[in-house]
């Protein structure tokens, strides 16, 4: 059992890697592919199933998808466009739950409005995956891949909060909606707390403990599980929790962490990512098949209930259209009132469709639809409409991430975006931020004189070339093994400078002011090494 199972993984690693290879070949998104593929294996007849106990698959895939995510989303494009990510991370979410609930209960003969509102919760929330694969092949404005992304994140909580009210309802059969407001109150503040009180307490163990780079990078693949089940424990949002304590982690990590961890871990939690995504895609038409059983035990048509699919897909598209459209008119009449004349582009028609053609469900639709109970907890009854559920989840996924994501590229591509002027040219971006980080450097260096002779040439040496403001691209590494400590001590020094660079110019691209942190730890690591 244990070796068909290690075979079953490896077959799906190594299927997950070959057709990424052929998505790139062919610039179609990997995530598409995987569905894909899955669907057809599924269908082979006598293959052998392995299904995942329906408590585990949020506990597998969450907390780790949302943590790599948050670990690199941009703060200070957030800032920016806090309005837009919020309305579309919780109103738009709502908005979609209560459209597909109404929808379904029209539409479905006997179907409940909490089982109804179960079904929008759990397809109410997009996948940022497969639009940020896609996204690879063609620029964009980082504006547009912000608002997907963190949207996204957000809204994973969102959806899960109205999915546990509506598995309550169906449940018990009730709903208190006072009591359900102060729930919600409690599961994002408590949420937020309970992931930003865990990685304080990370951050004080890394720096108490003589800890190593593998260490490091385990308790940061560890983190996030502890963050969803705490929060899950207190009866607060486990999302919440890891999306709130990646974000502090990404943002405080060059407090804390060396070079070496922050350059392996990233190249750790990127393939980790990409595993558990790939994993989870397959799963998503390797389960079909299954799904398709139950709904016939049920003596339901599969023509009509893929009907009803359709047809609430088509709906989940057309809502997030219209928020879409009414929050690019709403940002038009706010810059009219306020005179806005510098940001002339707010949610301008161009962003407006590329965010409405990102919302493709995948990842957390699926792992909620499965982790839906067989039966109900208290009565011990099978749980109602439970496959039906399920094979509207998958219908909707499927629609939304084959139509949409297979077009997506070229709507991309046919799109045209004005010149935003979020940012500074990148090129003239890093001459200010060279400049800034020689002018620090020359201080500091003026600050910190040379204790031995040793360290005096060295010191010589790095102000001629920051007076160079860092024009030419040569190595600054000491050759001295003595001298070592005085520029470890400086390149963080210069990190911490980084930021505070980006705190005080919002028109320069963090990612760009993280490009230049990485140079410093490869730097670094190249004088470990000499």
């Amino acid at each position: 059992m244990i070796e068909n199972f290690a075979i079953y993984v490896i077959t799906m690693i190594v299927v997950i890697s070959l057709l990424t290879m052929v998505g790139n070949k062919l610039k179609i998104a990997y995530p598409v592919l995987l569905v894909l593929f899955g669907l057809a294996v599924g269908l082979i007849p006598g293959l052998t199933k392995i299904t995942l106990d329906s408590e585990l698959i949020l506990i597998i895939f969450l907390p780790p998808l949302l943590y790599e995510s948050a670990m690199s989303v941009s703060v200070k494009e957030m800032q920016q466009w806090w309005r837009v990510i919020l309305s579309f991370s919780f109103l738009l979410v709502f908005l979609t739950a209560l459209s597909v609930a109404l929808l379904a209960v029209w539409l479905i003969p006997g179907l409940s409005l909490s089982t109804g509102f179960l079904l929008g919760g759990i397809v109410s929330s997009t996948d940022a995956v497969s639009a940020n694969v896609i996204m690879k092949y063609v620029k964009v404005p980082s504006r547009v891949s912000t608002i997907i992304e963190t949207e996204s994140m957000l809204n994973d909580a969102s959806s899960l909060i109205v999915f546990s009210f509506a598995l309550m309802a169906v449940a018990t059969g009730t709903f208190d909606l006072g009591q359900a407001s102060l729930s919600f109150l409690w599961m994002v503040l408590g949420g937020t707390g309970v992931g930003l009180l865990v990685t304080v307490i990370f951050i004080q163990l890394m720096k108490w403990l003589p800890v190593d780079t593998k260490v490091s990078i385990v308790l940061s693949l560890i983190a996030p599980y502890i963050m969803y089940l705490i929060g899950d424990a207190v009866g607060a949002s486990g999302v919440l929790a890891v999306v709130s304590g990646g974000m502090m982690l990404g943002y405080s990590n060059v407090k804390f962490l060396d070079s070496e961890t922050r350059i392996e871990g990233l190249n750790v939690w990127r393939n980790y990512a990409y595993l558990l995504n790939g994993f989870a895609f397959l799963l998503i038409g390797l389960d079909l098949p299954e799904v398709v059983s139950g709904i016939k035990e049920e003596g339901l048509s599969i023509e009509t209930v893929t009907l009803w699919g359709l047809i609430l897909s088509a709906a989940v598209i057309v809502v997030r259209l219209g928020a879409s459209l009414a929050t690019m008119v709403l940002a038009a009449l706010r810059r009219k009132i306020e005179g806005d004349r510098k940001h002339r582009y707010l949610f301008d028609l161009p962003t407006c469709l590329i965010v409405r053609w990102s919302g493709m469900r995948g990842v957390l639709a699926l792992a909620a639809a499965l982790s839906i109970p067989m039966v109900v907890e208290a009565t011990g009854t099978p749980f109602p409409h439970r496959n039906l559920v399920l094979y509207l989840t998958f219908i909707i996924i499927l629609v939304t991430l084959l139509l949409q994501g297979s077009t997506l590229p070229a709507v991309l591509k046919r799109v045209k975006f004005p010149n935003y002027m979020d940012h500074i040219p990148e090129e003239k971006a890093r001459v200010l931020i060279q400049r800034e980080l020689a002018e620090y450097s020359l201080e500091y260096i003026q600050r910190h004189p040379a204790t031995t002779d040793e360290e005096q040439v060295l010191v010589e040496y790095l102000t001629e070339y920051w007076k160079d403001e860092l024009k030419q691209e040569k190595s600054i590494l000491p050759t001295k093994e003595e001298n070592k400590n005085y520029f470890y001590h400086l390149c963080q020094k210069q990190r911490m400078h980084l930021y505070r660079i980006n705190r005080r110019h919002p028109e320069i691209d963090e990612g760009l002011i993280r490009l230049f942190v990485r140079r410093l730890d490869l730097e670094e690591e190249r004088l470990k090494n000499e």
